[in-house]
């Protein structure tokens, strides 16, 4: 009898022990599969916060383009207010080389109907000046990836123009900013180009790309890429 007693004792260890192995394994793979459930939340959440900046950006830079006036001449520079451009110097554009050799273009054009209310005075500007530029982030931190500070500037179209430059709005849009450039779609030489504004270059394309990369909360680099069709070029007026 006392030989059967250990003998089922010893059996019922053995149970215990199968009972917890068997318990651990399941313990690590549920929390391999919460873990990864984790991860795949985070990179979703990450993409969702990401994705938002760029839709925000070119839908707001898509509705201005799209009110761009092939009727108005871009304001004098602030630091020249006696220069003057011809009727059909609507938009001006640069290219530029920021980081590692990443573009960071420059645009500027102007805009009917984006209205601009100019305290001190009983109405509004109904045509403004609107530039977008990618500045340094002076409150970066150092880290392994630098980031930019997309700029956007609304100038209203009043005079003189010393006051209208003191109306001048400005603020940051993003401080994720890692590349931004812009092509421009010649038309009359049916070709896509860097720049516009130049001797030949005048008026309103037909279409611009617009290309942005952000930098997502976990570190990776997000591009979008999207064309705008301008509504006032030559060649829309046209049809």
């Amino acid at each position: 009898m006392r030989r059967r007693g250990a003998e089922q004792r010893g059996f019922t260890l053995i149970e215990i022990v199968i009972a917890l192995a068997i318990l651990a394994a399941l313990v690590t793979v549920t929390y391999n599969a919460l873990n990864g459930l984790l991860r795949i939340k985070q990179y979703v959440d990450d993409r969702r916060v990401s994705q938002a900046i760029a839709n925000s950006i070119l839908l707001r830079m898509t509705r201005e383009l799209q009110l761009a006036d092939p009727e108005t001449a871009l304001l004098p520079p602030a630091q020249n207010l006696t220069e003057r451009y011809p009727r059909n110097f609507n938009l001006s554009a640069e290219p530029a080389k920021i980081g590692q050799g990443q573009h960071g273009d420059s645009i500027k054009f102007m805009a009917r109907g984006a209205g601009q209310y100019v305290l001190g005075t009983p109405g509004y500007s109904d045509v403004v000046q609107i530039s977008y530029r990618v500045a340094e982030d002076s409150d970066q931190q150092s880290g392994p990836i630098q980031t930019y500070v997309l700029v956007r500037e609304e100038t209203p179209a009043i005079r003189p123009y010393e006051r209208a430059y003191e109306k001048t709005m400005r603020f940051p849009v993003t401080a994720k900013l890692l590349e931004l450039g812009f092509r421009f779609y010649d038309a009359a030489n049916d070709r896509w180009v860097d720049n516009w504004g130049t001797n030949e270059l005048v008026g309103l394309p037909v279409m611009v790309e617009l290309n942005l990369a952000i930098l997502t909360p976990d570190g990776r680099t997000e591009r979008f890429i999207t064309a705008v069709p301008l509504r006032g070029s030559q060649s829309q007026q046209q049809f």
